[in-house]
């Protein structure tokens, strides 16, 4: 099954562990996420997916490389040349900081064969978008975000 809005919502967090975004106000998060977070963070996202969709020790392993690949490519395409040395480190770091401290965040499969059930397709509603608030609604034995149920037909408003 795809992914919606509502799973990236839950799923992705985007540069920083979840415990760490959970401890820190949005309003000083700001603050303090580094810069080269903006260059990365579609990678971060795409290393999030692959980390909830788990599998077993190789998966861990091709997950962190494909993270580490794509902050490369990020860096050639959205940095300056004078500045790449640096990002290049960074990214190194982040990659070191995933083989590393990643392992409790991966899920491991059982090897059952099963799919992982992705957060929207839970009937209860997750913390997380409970907690931001953000407008919700169940159909079709899944949550959507308002917008996207919207967008997609799902709900018709009137007007």
């Amino acid at each position: 099954m795809k992914m919606n809005n509502y799973d990236k919502l839950v799923i992705r967090n985007g540069c920083r562990p979840a415990w760490l975004s959970d401890r820190i106000p949005k309003n000083i998060e700001k603050w303090l996420k580094p810069y080269f977070d903006e260059i990365f963070y579609e990678c971060c996202c795409n290393h999030d997916d692959c980390y909830y969709f788990g599998g077993n020790l190789d998966q861990f392993n091709k997950c962190n490389k494909r993270f580490y690949k794509c902050m490369k490519r990020a860096i050639k395409k959205k940095s300056h040349w004078y500045s790449r040395y640096w990002f290049y480190y960074k990214a190194w770091q982040y990659y070191k900081l995933v083989q590393k401290w990643g392992l409790p965040s991966f899920y491991f499969d059982s090897g059952s064969g099963l799919r992982r059930l992705l957060p929207s397709e839970l009937s209860e509603k997750d913390p997380k978008i409970r907690k931001q608030g953000i407008a919700t609604i169940w159909i079709n034995n899944r949550w959507w975000t308002r917008e996207e149920a919207i967008k997609l037909g799902l709900l018709k408003v009137y007007k």
